[in-house]
């Protein structure tokens, strides 16, 4: 991916903000090839709160099935999470972002704040 920079330069971006981005859109696509490919086998993801998807989900199956079943709490669609701000360094990604989704017919936008600590980038192949 490449975004411009200053005076219209051409800027590439952070590896590990690519490695977000790309993990978003595989999501919303329902690309599990490339979800595989970027998600960790040991990823460790953490839900806040008392809801039904709240806690500790670890491994890259678990994350997977996690997702699956909010999509299924969903009506069968994905969320749509749109970055509006991120935070890059070499180990960690600082995203806030509005997600939007849909459940009976109503609905729900709100803001999130997301905390990733990226302990190897990981792109995917091809």
């Amino acid at each position: 991916m490449v975004i411009l920079g200053r005076a219209g330069k051409e800027a590439s971006i952070h590896p590990n903000e690519e490695a977000i981005r790309t993990m978003f859109a595989a999501y919303e696509a329902g690309d599990l090839d490339v979800l595989k490919q970027v998600l960790a086998e040991n990823v460790v993801y953490h839900i806040p709160g008392r809801g039904p998807f709240a806690g500790e989900h670890r491994g890259r199956e678990t994350m997977i099935s996690l997702w699956d079943r909010q999509k299924e709490f969903l009506g069968g669609k994905p969320y749509h999470a749109e970055p509006y701000d991120m935070a890059v360094t070499d180990k960690h990604v600082i995203m806030l972002a509005e997600v939007t989704c849909e459940r009976d017919g109503e609905r729900f936008i709100f803001r999130t704040a997301n905390v990733y600590h990226v302990a190897t980038p990981r792109r995917p192949r091809g």
